[in-house]
């Protein structure tokens, strides 16, 4: 097994011997929703471009749509990686959080895998840029969700409660 895990940051985060804090795992998977905000935006821009009859879009939403079928599965992988062993025990909703992602990241593998059949099935570029559309806004959402809800139990911030004045 790779003793390394590549995140899209273009950073290497050892597996072995080092344990990453929970905050260094929020860290490296906001960095990664900001690279995949660029893609999606730049999807969104060349499918925008190509429904407004401007052809010459097609290569930009192609190559776009292509990078981001690349970056998105290694970033649920990391997603998981960085999660899984956390959520299940970090505190009560942690299950429900955990079956939640694992929900999410299905439904958005599988929205990948019909886009790539897309590609191949014949589908016409404005139904492609379309499709692309509906999965930009699906990605946003689900990123935000993530964000507000998954990643904001990830801190290493030690809260004192009651520690009295006297």
């Amino acid at each position: 097994m790779d003793t390394h895990l590549v995140v899209i940051t273009d950073e290497v985060v050892p597996q072995s011997g080092i344990t990453l804090s929970q905050c260094e795992r929020r860290e490296i998977l906001l960095a990664e929703h900001q690279v995949l905000r660029r893609q999606v935006e730049e999807l969104r821009r060349s499918a925008g471009r190509l429904l407004a009859g401007r052809h010459d879009a097609t290569g930009d939403m192609l190559r776009t749509l292509a990078t981001l079928q690349s970056l998105f599965p290694a970033h649920l992988d990391h997603e998981e990686a960085l999660l899984e062993p956390l959520l299940e025990k970090i505190d009560a909703w942690g299950p429900m959080r955990l079956e939640r992602l694992h929900e999410e990241h299905r439904h958005q593998r599988l929205w990948l895998s019909t886009l790539r059949s897309a590609l191949t099935s014949g589908v016409s570029l404005e139904e492609l840029a379309q499709r692309s559309n509906s999965l930009c806004d699906a990605l946003t959402i689900d990123m935000a969700h993530e964000e507000a809800d998954l990643f904001s139990v990830l801190c290493d911030d030690v809260i004192q409660i009651d520690v009295g004045q006297d």
